[in-house]
């Protein structure tokens, strides 16, 4: 089990801490990410996935995984897009909240609302 929370008051930090099954480990401030609200997780596959907000006014929701291996990290951070086509060409758009995502899993797909 992995549980992943933002810091308190004005701490915009992510941490996140594992349970082995005795206990939970230390927990650690996830480097280079910051949000306003809850972050969300939910494994897909053998990696575990986190949405957040970002930070602030910052309204993009942001995502990344952790692969199952024991000494796996956190992976850089990625905004959630969506491709777009119009007839000038494909462009990225961003997807926007206000408040915390929510993702759930069905047949290996990842939902975000």
């Amino acid at each position: 089990m992995v549980i992943a929370w933002k810091g308190m008051g004005d701490d915009q930090g992510i941490y996140w801490s594992k349970f082995d099954g005795n206990s939970w480990t230390p927990f650690q401030n996830i480097a280079g990410r910051g949000t306003s609200h809850a972050p969300a997780l939910a494994s897909a596959g053998d990696r575990l996935f986190m949405f957040w907000k970002g930070m602030g006014d910052e309204q993009r929701i942001f995502f990344s995984w952790l692969d199952a291996a024991a000494d796996s990290i956190w992976q850089p951070g990625w905004q959630v897009a969506y491709p777009a086509s119009q007839t000038s060409g494909m462009s990225l758009e961003a997807v926007f909240t206000d408040h915390h995502p929510t993702a759930v899993v069905r047949d290996q797909i990842i939902f975000l609302a």
